[in-house]
């Protein structure tokens, strides 16, 4: 980025408000960059596609990230319905207060259709903690087939409460569907939600920033290595990974592929190129935990320090709303 640019993104970022939504020029695609048959699913981060035919039923949709939108092809689903697309945006009580004194959300962002003319659907609700919802606005633009993009400006008055009895997070959902699915080709960029009456400029977080706000939710890793010694309790034994972000809650995590290629007790190793049971778990929202299942190395006891070394294993770790 030159001088200029650096210059000219500054003067842009004080006449733009924040963008109370993650990812909003579909940068960061941990879960793939390409999604065949979605259903109901998250695809790109932070965002989560859903489809319908007419009867209410599921039907398969094909969703993508390219270049700076987000692509959505329906045209192999049979019959009419439509696409919904959302993200939910985490509400702590300031961010509820700083809304509230403004009075006024807008939502605003750009997009194409292809095949014919679009009748677009924008839907936002606002969930309390008991898990009750209020609508907060629904709207409707016909976005003309005429190969460009077009600006979507959707302003609404609102008044969070801040809601004590419950245990549920608090949330806006943001959603966004067309009501006719046969045939769809949809590109949608530049997503924004933000406080006040008037659509600013839309200027993405930088590529570390946005990265670190969607790992908040959501962390993915690849033939990642592990090793050192583990704590150990009966035949099971732990390590701690350190996650590079702090999630929002302790997260669900899932591992797959890899293998355990040594195992040793004292200086030497014992067991080499074994293929031994393992699971990812976490308890906190910045550590997940590797845990090795399996028999000793020969010569350790119950309460020797086991050390261990594994290779080529993924896991992901989750914690959406």
């Amino acid at each position: 980025m030159t001088a200029s640019n650096v210059l000219q993104h500054s003067q842009l970022d004080t006449r733009s408000n924040p963008n109370l939504l993650i990812n909003g020029d579909f940068s960061v695609s941990q879960r793939g960059t390409g999604f065949n048959n979605v259903v109901a699913q998250y695809t790109i981060d932070r965002w989560f596609t859903s489809s319908y035919t007419a009867s209410f039923g599921n039907a398969p949709t094909q969703v993508a990230t390219v270049d700076d939108y987000m692509y959505i092809d329906s045209r192999s689903v049979p019959d009419a319905g439509k696409t919904y697309n959302q993200q939910k945006v985490e509400l702590s009580p300031s961010i509820i207060a700083t809304i509230n004194e403004a009075g006024v959300l807008t939502h605003s962002m750009e997009v194409q259709f292809v095949n014919s003319d679009r009748t677009f659907n924008f839907e936002c609700r606002f969930y309390k903690k008991d898990g009750s919802f209020d609508l907060i606005d629904f709207s409707s633009e016909v976005i003309p087939d005429d190969g460009n993009f077009h600006k979507i400006v959707n302003t609404f008055q609102v008044n969070l409460e801040d809601t004590t009895s419950g245990s549920e997070p608090q949330f806006l959902q943001l959603g966004m569907s067309d009501t006719d699915l046969t045939g769809l080709i949809g590109r949608f960029k530049k997503v924004k939600l933000e406080r006040g009456s008037v659509a600013t400029p839309f200027i993405p977080d930088d590529p570390a920033t946005n990265l670190a706000k969607c790992q908040r939710y959501f962390q993915r890793f690849n033939s990642i290595s592990v090793n050192g010694m583990v704590h150990q309790n009966g035949d099971t034994r732990c390590s701690p990974i350190v996650l590079p972000t702090t999630m929002r809650v302790a997260p669900q995590c899932i591992a797959s592929a890899g293998s355990v290629l040594a195992l040793w007790w004292g200086w030497a190793a014992e067991q080499t190129n074994v293929g031994h049971t393992f699971e990812i778990r976490s308890i906190e929202p910045n550590f997940a935990y590797f845990y090795w299942i399996g028999t000793l190395p020969f010569g350790a006891t119950l309460g020797s320090n086991v050390g261990f070394g594994t290779s080529g294993f993924n896991f992901t770790a989750d914690a959406e709303l």
